[in-house]
């Protein structure tokens, strides 16, 4: 073809035609999908047709046109409508809709009706990115299997690697095998430590949400069960373990905050002065040291203030030893918060402010609970203020010295139960101070493991304190016989 005698309009159409010719090879080969390429008519794709290549350039035929020569209209894309599901909270308030009776019918097996419901609980209700993780981590811990429809196996992972996709996990399916033979269905034993030691020592949550959300997904979850009448024949057990979890959504947030205020800052005045991981932190020369001392939150005189405003004025600090450190297991029988006097009143207003993530609503709970208050019962003294604390050099600047509440500890054992240790009049008693602000957060019988150091003059301070609920239970592994143990094929 001699294309040089050809106009400008000519070759433009021949070209255009060639594209065309291309086109409706390639579509005949039947590789491509229709979603990667546009159509030229709606009719065309409703037919079921192979779709057609758009080869049509905008510099040379400009947009593409209908058969009334009017430019195509884009197909607007249909928006979601937004979910009208309940959230979570509306359950523990019975705001359900009444599913099909014969679903949960008695005839049918545990593993059945807990399958069917867990599905629809899941199916039905609002969930954040956290909550899913917490339900699908509650389910695993309970031993039911869950998967995403698509795979069998373990969560989908989301585009970040290591990410897992929680769309996916939201989506996916449960598997509840019946109890073996004399295997107990247990809901308040697998609760109690789902929400004590395994949230706090396995999951590796440090967010405030979770703290909040955990107890919260369960609580949910179990009270489904006692609406829809799931398991009648284990509804005193799940009522226990909506008893915990109702519990678990005031004290872990609690767990949170007053981790939060620890070490308190007569911890960390006798760990600088007698010892412990403060010990000789300021005498670190590769550091300025005013940056040493705003990370500490005290300098050398202040600890010093600290310690002696506690043991009195008579007493020389220099004169206090210190034994070796013990991890000890405690629980909590006392806090006496200070009782200030007018003379102290300008001291009471603590220059170290509460714990970042208080919550309104948990002061207002915690305010409604009665905290112990307790003579020592081994002699030791509970004077939290020393009436003439230790005056500070003219040439020093003058900081307010803090008040302390005085928080009692028993030992625990930690290989019996609670309801098997010994009376607490026959253990062994930690007294250590708090800060006020952290104190007013503690409930009696929490649970505080810490290494615990012990001055000659019977005080006591803590350091690397773990802070846990009143509820707190560790899960009995089951030791398998060697001669039991099945091998693999």
């Amino acid at each position: 073809m001699d294309t040089s005698s050809m106009t400008e309009e000519q070759a433009r159409e021949t070209v255009s035609r060639m594209f065309e010719e291309m086109g409706k090879t390639l579509n005949g080969i039947g590789d491509y999908p229709e979603s990667e390429y546009e159509t030229d008519s709606e009719d065309e794709s409703k037919k079921g047709t192979p779709a057609r290549i758009n080869t049509s350039s905008s510099t040379a035929t400009g947009e593409a046109a209908g058969e009334d020569g009017e430019p195509k209209k884009k197909k607007k894309k249909k928006k979601k409508k937004k979910s009208n599901k309940p959230d979570l909270e509306d359950l523990l308030d019975n705001v359900e809709p009444d599913d099909k009776e014969e679903a949960y019918d008695i005839n049918k097996s545990v593993a059945e009706r807990v399958e069917i419901a867990i599905t629809t609980f899941r199916k039905n209700r609002k969930f954040s990115n956290e909550r899913a993780q917490i339900f699908s981590a509650y389910l695993d811990y309970g031993g039911i299997k869950t998967g995403p429809k698509s795979f069998q196996g373990g969560a989908v992972m989301g585009e970040e690697d290591g990410d897992p996709d929680y769309e996916a996990m939201k989506a996916g399916i449960d598997r509840v095998d019946d109890p073996e033979e004399g295997e107990e269905v247990d809901f308040t034993n697998v609760v109690t430590t789902f929400l004590s030691e395994h949230f706090l020592k396995n999951t590796g949550w440090i967010d405030m949400v979770y703290y909040k959300d955990t107890p919260l997904v369960v609580a949910a979850m179990l009270n489904y069960f006692l609406v829809r009448n799931v398991l009648p024949e284990y509804e005193q057990d799940i009522r226990g373990a909506l008893a915990i979890a109702k519990k678990a959504q005031i004290e872990l947030p609690l767990c949170k905050i007053i981790s939060t205020g620890l070490p308190s800052r007569y911890d960390k005045a006798c760990s600088l002065l007698y010892g412990g991981e403060f010990y000789g932190f300021l005498d670190d020369s590769w550091q300025d040291k005013q940056v040493l001392i705003d990370a500490l939150g005290m300098d050398l005189p202040m600890a010093k203030r600290i310690v002696q405003s506690l043991i009195g004025p008579d007493t020389d600090l220099n004169s206090l030893t210190v034994g070796p450190r013990e991890y000890m297991c405690l629980e909590v029988i006392s806090v006496n918060m200070p009782q200030p006097t007018d003379d102290a009143a300008d001291e009471v207003d603590s220059p170290t402010e509460s714990p970042a993530e208080e919550d309104p609503e948990l002061v207002a709970m915690v305010d409604k609970m009665l905290l112990g208050e307790s003579q020592s019962q081994d002699g030791l003294s509970l004077e939290t203020l020393s009436k003439n604390p230790i005056e500070p050099a003219t040439d020093e600047v003058i900081i307010p010295i803090p008040m302390f509440a005085d928080v009692t500890f028993a030992e625990l054992d930690p290989d019996l139960p609670r309801d098997q240790q010994k009376p607490i009049n026959q253990r062994r008693k930690v007294h250590v101070y708090f800060d006020p602000a952290t104190a007013s957060r503690i409930l009696l019988e929490m649970r505080v493991d810490a290494y615990v150091y012990t001055l000659s003059n019977g005080m006591s301070y803590l350091q690397q304190a773990a802070v846990y609920p009143t509820f707190y239970l560790e899960r009995e592994e089951v030791e398998i016989p060697w001669d039991e143990w099945e091998e693999e094929d």
